[in-house]
């Protein structure tokens, strides 16, 4: 510990008072957050966003539902106009598309984005897991509702490829919006950057997938407007709860059971700010912390 010399001790032959000690590595102070860019903002605007998204599901449902025949109005014209302009290459294009929509493709997508998201081996695949299992649960929501709407899709003469089950919302859009929703937050909130180039195009794959089960006419546009309302809503709410989680960890550990206060519960002004107190002069028997006195002086 190296001793500081003050201008009143030099005059006073006092011996020179100890500069405080740095922090220790292990440290509350010294240590990083480890939310990185994302702070409380970040988690109230995926609330908000969240709540905005589901409010929204809600009033299209009940709007489909009250519907004559379960249509709004442009959609048969919508529709019509899609297997009017749809010939065998375009169709074909689109089928490759919407196939990567749903299956192993898009849990392969949330792997290596949770690959590439955390640090150690360990965290990789906690990070893959947590996304997976995201997708998961929201598939299993989009399918509860689905059966509760019940509602027809197209005429089955008009459809260029595969589908089965009700309509609203559409699985395949679902599916696509979630996993590029799910796969951009990983990539922002992990330790690595990411280029708005990257998110601009996975992004712009999840909005593509929708488009073309309207195109392919196995359903109508409110059920792909549904699919993204409601992935929206959904992986919203799991970044919220994300975040939270996550700033209740980091206060746990910057205040929680590692101060070092004498039976207060709560870190002195030494261990808040070492750097203050080091850089100020304190008079001798002057307050430094909770209740306790600077010792330095005679």
């Amino acid at each position: 510990m190296r001793p500081v010399r003050t201008a009143s001790a030099e005059r006073s032959g006092r011996p020179a008072r100890p500069e405080p000690p740095a922090p220790a590595a292990d440290h509350p102070v010294s240590r990083p957050r480890p939310c990185g860019p994302v702070g409380p903002a970040a988690g109230r605007r995926a609330g908000w966003v969240a709540v905005s998204a589901l409010v929204l599901l809600a009033a299209l449902t009940l709007w489909v539902i009250r519907a004559s025949g379960h249509l709004l109005p442009a959609e048969a014209s919508l529709h019509s106009w899609s297997v009017a302009h749809r010939p065998a290459p375009a169709a074909a294009a689109a089928r490759a598309l919407t196939d990567t929509g749903t299956g192993v493709i898009p849990y392969a997508m949330l792997l290596l984005a949770g690959m590439y998201a955390g640090r150690a081996g360990r965290q990789r695949c906690t990070i893959a897991l947590a996304l997976m299992a995201c997708l998961g649960a929201g598939q299993a929501l989009r399918y509860v509702a689905m059966s509760l709407v019940a509602r027809p899709r197209p005429p089955v003469g008009e459809w260029a490829a595969h589908a089965s089950g009700w309509s609203f919302p559409s699985g395949h859009t679902t599916t696509a919006a979630m996993t590029a929703a799910l796969t951009i937050a990983a990539l922002c909130l992990g330790h690595r950057g990411t280029s708005r180039l990257a998110v601009t195009l996975i992004g712009l794959w999840g909005l593509s997938v929708g488009l073309t089960r309207v195109y392919l006419g196995v359903h109508w546009f409110t059920d792909v407007l549904a699919g993204w309302l409601f992935a929206i809503g959904w992986v919203c709410l799991v970044v919220w709860a994300y975040l939270r989680c996550l700033a209740a960890r980091v206060r746990k550990e910057q205040w929680g059971g590692q101060s070092h206060s004498r039976g207060r519960g709560r870190p002195s002004v030494a261990e808040r700010d070492p750097a203050r107190v080091a850089g100020r002069r304190l008079r001798p028997g002057a307050r430094t912390g909770w209740g306790r006195r600077d010792t330095a002086g005679p």
